[in-house]
């Protein structure tokens, strides 16, 4: 072998370990800056075991994400006030909105990096549309291209998954009561589709029942919904 190519192949071999060395050390920073964000985010107390799982995550990247995740449901969970002192209920108050900033952070860092990653829109766009829901902040209707591009995307990037698509039609069904007739009629075929699915239907079909005047016209006409719905009915006449 020439002494020039055994010189360029020690230095390939120098610079891979040299490029493997960097890389060890940014995944090390990146693993402790998600560490530092799931304690930020509180979730050991209420949610133990996803916050192992995010911690456990391979890529930190899929593991900010599943942290976006879990507190924009999180938030959406109305139960989780329930049974809470009045000093419990009052700083939840003022965590919530600084989890969810945190949630549109990290959905936006996401985002940044892989622009593609339907997840990361579907996040950025939830956590800022759940922080103005519980703010019942005005431009949850004056701005609200600001949550709802990021939504579309998601379903675009994503036709036929279930998830862009169960989340929109939570947020159709929190916002009907405030909608104009022709953005019912504009919203109404995306929650029929969303709610062909029956675990998204099972998941809002109670809440749909108490906010649509006329709410078969979004269920669909088949054995399995018609069960969702008579057991909801059920539960509602027992309330």
């Amino acid at each position: 072998m020439h002494p020039i190519t055994r010189w360029l192949l020690a230095l390939a071999a120098v610079a891979g370990l040299a490029a493997a060395a960097l890389s060890a050390v940014d995944l090390h920073r990146q693993r402790e800056a998600l560490r530092a964000d799931v304690e930020a985010a509180d979730l050991g107390d209420r949610w133990p075991h996803l916050a192992d799982a995010v911690l456990r995550d391979v890529d930190p990247y899929w593991g900010r994400i599943n942290l976006a995740r879990a507190l924009v449901y999180d938030a959406a969970d109305s139960r989780r006030m329930e049974g809470m002192t009045v000093r419990q209920a009052a700083l939840e108050s003022v965590a919530a909105p600084r989890r969810l900033s945190l949630a549109r952070e990290l959905a936006s860092e996401a985002l940044a990096e892989r622009p593609v990653v339907w997840q990361s829109w579907l996040f950025r766009g939830a956590a800022l549309y759940r922080d103005w829901f519980r703010r019942l902040d005005e431009r949850l209707f004056t701005e609200r291209d600001q949550w709802e591009q990021d939504l579309d995307m998601a379903i675009r990037l994503a036709p036929g998954r279930a998830e862009p698509t169960r989340v929109r039609a939570g947020i159709i069904v929190d916002l009907w009561p405030a909608m104009s007739a022709d953005e019912r009629a504009l919203e109404l075929p995306t929650l029929a589709a969303a709610f062909e699915n029956t675990a998204t239907l099972k998941q809002f079909v109670v809440g749909w029942l108490t906010a649509a005047e006329e709410p078969f016209a979004a269920i669909p006409d088949d054995p399995d919904a018609l069960a969702v719905v008579r057991d909801a009915t059920r539960r509602l006449q027992d309330w």
